[in-house]
């Protein structure tokens, strides 16, 4: 079953053209979009491990950050469901 997604795509054609797109496709957003919240989900699942395994029941930013760098040292774009 597809997950819905809970970040809308139109600060994603804000981001591409921020960052010098002329003109920007609904794909194009779409895409950025996706790959994004993939990466949010992965984060946010080895964030609530990291503290599982301090024996709290709250996420803190340094799990976050700490997920984050270990999440982006492994990802790939083939791995991720675009």
């Amino acid at each position: 079953m597809k997950r819905s997604r809970e970040i809308a795509v139109a600060p994603f054609y804000r981001i591409l053209r921020q960052e010098g797109a002329s003109r920007v496709s609904k794909e194009a957003a779409t895409k950025l979009r996706d790959i994004v919240e993939e990466l949010a989900r992965e984060i946010a699942r080895e964030s609530w491990a990291l503290a599982q395994h301090a024996r709290r029941k709250t996420v803190v930013g340094e799990d976050v950050v700490f997920a984050a760098r270990r999440v982006l040292k492994q990802v790939r774009i083939s791995e991720l469901e675009v």
